[in-house]
């Protein structure tokens, strides 16, 4: 949850601190505007302006939770489906590390990181692991998968 934070909203982008609000902006990556810790607003959020008038930290706080599980449960599902590995023989720091690619929405286009991840080979991890967005390496959030990778395998 604190890693998802510090990568999603570094920079507290849409957070009115007067208000202590969190509301949509411009996502950095393209597509639909963002809310809070990386939510992806739907065609519905935005028809019905769902996020329109803030939402507390509290409430951010919820939504990166479900957020979360969403993720966690897609994950289970790919690597499954694609690679035969039932979710739950994973170990915490791979888990960590697909739900996070997943939480970017990038899981499926790293198969080459996923079934390092999925073997432990560390040094093809490293190797596979750098994200970017619109073609610019995501270098605060490849530094800290890096970091991670290092430490946990």
């Amino acid at each position: 949850v604190n890693h998802i934070k510090s990568v999603e909203s570094s920079i507290m982008k849409g957070w009115n601190k007067i208000e202590r609000k969190w509301y949509p902006h411009k996502s950095f990556e393209g597509g639909t505007d963002t809310v809070a810790y990386g939510h992806k607003l739907t065609r519905d959020d935005i028809k019905y302006g769902k996020f329109a008038n803030g939402i507390t930290m509290q409430e951010a706080n919820e939504l990166l939770l479900q957020d979360i599980k969403k993720h966690e449960d897609r994950v289970r599902h790919i690597i499954k489906d694609k690679y035969n590995v039932d979710y739950d023989t994973l170990s915490i720091p791979q888990k960590f590390l697909l739900t996070d690619y997943e939480y970017t929405g990038v899981l499926k286009k790293f198969p080459s990181f996923t079934i390092a991840l999925l073997v432990g080979n560390k040094a093809e991890m490293i190797k596979q692991h750098v994200r970017t967005s619109n073609k610019v390496p995501l270098k605060d959030r490849n530094t800290r998968t890096a970091d991670y990778i290092n430490k946990n395998f």
